[in-house]
């Protein structure tokens, strides 16, 4: 799996205003691949099919007209590892706001007010981050030096596009080496073996969404079939996708990571 040559970004929009739509087409010339779908039922399908690295941007009043769609609420519900947000026209009623909050969407912004471009620039960028985020504040063990977290958001970033080690050095600056013995400094596992944490911790927030079967999880993080993606969780540890699912599949993953960051330093790197 290796597709670094792909859109590093993704955005899937449900929303009929022109001249809106007109602007994120123009998120087009910032390496943003933009489509557009016409219908909730259109919505789902993508968020059964979309990668970690996606953000949805939808209309709440979309085919409904005066209150939040609660098919928006449904879906936020099945899939909840989607980062989705709500644009909304200036004179909104506030009430609604509060109400796409507490139904899970990440922001809400005012079509009219906004720069747009750089807002959506931004949501997409933290995206991306998300899996790191969740893993740092699962229970992190212990503070992370700045040199460490520069390496896991490089790893999450080129983990979400199927990249190699190669493409990490490529990324830090640096060759294939420097960044096996900057791992080593950090504490963390070689670079191989971190970017198959990367792609485990991914794959996790997936299967936690009650939504996705383990073979539409399996293939949204890449992987050309359930078995692939099985194979390459059990790399990390000895538990079938199915068997992650009932207990947690994030928090179980993240722990794992944790231990492995726990053990002695791995000082093979270093020679």
């Amino acid at each position: 799996m290796h597709f670094l040559n792909e859109p590093r970004r993704q955005l899937v929009a449900l929303h009929a205003e022109p001249e809106f739509r007109s602007k994120l087409r123009g998120l087009r010339n910032h390496d943003v691949e933009v489509r557009f779908v016409d219908t909730w039922e259109g919505l789902r399908q993508v968020a059964q099919e979309a990668s970690p690295a996606t953000l949805l941007l939808v209309d709440p009043y979309h085919a409904n007209g005066k209150k939040p769609e609660p098919t928006l609420h449904d879906l936020l519900r099945t899939f909840p590892s989607l980062v989705v947000l709500a644009a909304i026209p200036r004179d909104a009623d506030m009430a609604d706001v509060c109400t796409l909050g507490r139904w899970g969407v990440a922001d809400v912004i005012q079509i009219e007010l906004e720069d747009t471009t750089r807002l959506l620039l931004r949501r997409l960028r933290e995206v991306r981050a998300r899996p790191l985020n969740q893993l740092l504040h699962a229970d992190f063990p212990g503070p992370l030096p700045g040199r460490a977290r520069a390496i896991l958001e490089t790893a999450v970033d080129v983990a979400l596009q199927g990249g190699l080690p190669r493409d990490m050095a490529d990324r830090m600056g640096m060759d294939g080496s420097t960044l096996r013995r900057w791992c080593a400094l950090s504490q963390l596992p070689p670079p191989r073996k971190l970017l198959l944490w990367m792609r485990s911790l991914i794959a996790s927030m997936l299967l936690d969404d009650p939504g996705h079967t383990i073979f539409s999880a399996a293939l949204a993080c890449g992987y050309n079939s359930d078995q692939a993606m099985r194979r390459a969780l059990q790399r990390s540890l000895p538990m079938t996708p199915s068997e992650l699912r009932e207990i947690g599949a994030f928090e179980t993953v993240a722990s794992a990571f944790h231990q492995e960051v726990l053990r002695p330093p791995h000082r093979e790197q270093l020679s």
